[in-house]
């Protein structure tokens, strides 16, 4: 026989799911902050022993700092540092229901927020994609504008959906 789950089971699953999302977005940013390293460490190396460096090397780095820029807003939504209403929440120190109540309309219009940039830079995305330019060419590749962008709707729909999770554990605490 079919039963309801109860709400605590639904905020206890979406807090594992978050969980799995926060360790691929750690490992992909230390990833991705790693092979920044690299990659700046040989440009310097170049120029210094060669004269020259990778010519899309510059263009790929400051790319890849858009990349971990996203994906580090998103790991300070799920941790709750991204939307601090620190001088509120301070007089509610013993006011547990308003305090959640804070929290809850905080993250709900984060997620709002995120919402609405997810779609516009989809557009963007969209925009892109059709213009279909090089971004650079490497060893004979073009490597598309539209490649790097993903990031933006992508780093935006993250910080949407830790923002709802937030909010749900809010919601819950209300209860």
């Amino acid at each position: 026989r079919w039963r309801r789950p109860s709400k605590t089971s639904v905020v206890e699953k979406l807090k594992k799911a978050e969980a799995l999302l926060v360790r691929l977005e750690g490992a992909t940013l230390v990833t991705l902050l790693t092979v920044m390293m690299v990659m700046a460490f040989l440009q310097v190396a170049a120029r210094q022993f060669f004269g020259t460096g990778l010519l899309w090397g510059d263009t790929f780095l400051r790319h890849l700092v858009l990349w971990v820029g996203f994906l580090g807003a998103a790991l300070a939504t799920a941790d709750e540092k991204n939307f601090a209403f620190e001088a509120l929440q301070t007089g509610l120190s013993g006011k547990p229901r308003a305090r959640a109540a804070l929290a809850l309309a905080a993250q709900l219009c984060g997620a709002a927020v995120g919402a609405l940039l997810t779609r516009a830079s989809w557009i963007y995305l969209l925009a892109e994609h059709e213009e279909a330019k090089a971004l650079f060419t490497a060893g004979g590749f073009e490597v598309p504008a539209w490649a790097f962008a993903v990031i933006l709707p992508l780093g935006f729909l993250l910080v949407t959906l830790h923002s709802l999770i937030k909010a749900a554990e809010a919601a819950a605490k209300l209860r």
